[in-house]
């Protein structure tokens, strides 16, 4: 979540927070379920950009429904709703671009550092970026744009 408080901060409304949230949570309720069956194989299907995009239309849907039914304040906290609100106003095409960006990045960004990931399946099996970038780096970036993203977005929300 830390380079889409980035995003944020930079695209404002024209970015919906919550839809890519919500798209990092269903793509990654693939490996969990692998995990419990004990699969060798945790990264599939929707850690495919194939499989990501299909995901988008759902991860749209569900964080509108999420926000537009006050979920989000019920389990972020009443603070939490200034963060959120945006998106029951949001357009179309920003809670599109959270969904999308929020696909597409976590199949990049895995890609990067799982052996499993095949992300241009099943078209190849190559993985072109695996190890191009230390784990550490990849971790150091995520955490240091959010923290320049959500201070930024914390500033907009006071002003």
């Amino acid at each position: 979540m830390g380079p889409a408080l980035a995003i944020k901060a930079a695209a404002g409304r024209r970015f919906a927070l919550v839809t890519f949230g919500v798209s990092q949570v269903l793509i990654d309720v693939e490996p969990l379920l692998h995990m419990l069956r004990g699969d060798r194989v945790l990264h599939g299907f929707f850690h495919t950009f194939l499989g990501a995009t299909l995901l988008v239309i759902p991860s749209a849907l569900l964080g509108l429904v999420l926000v537009r039914l006050a979920i989000a304040r019920r389990l972020f906290g009443a603070s939490a709703g200034r963060w959120l609100d945006d998106l029951g106003e949001a357009s179309w095409a920003a809670v599109l671009a959270g969904a999308v960006i929020g696909a597409w990045s976590h199949v990049f960004l895995d890609g990067l550092m799982h052996a499993d990931l095949r992300p241009f399946a099943p078209w190849s099996d190559a993985n072109p970026w695996l190890h191009a970038v230390p784990v550490s780096a990849i971790h150091l970036f995520c955490l240091l744009a959010g923290i320049v993203g959500g201070v930024a977005v914390g500033r907009l929300h006071r002003a």
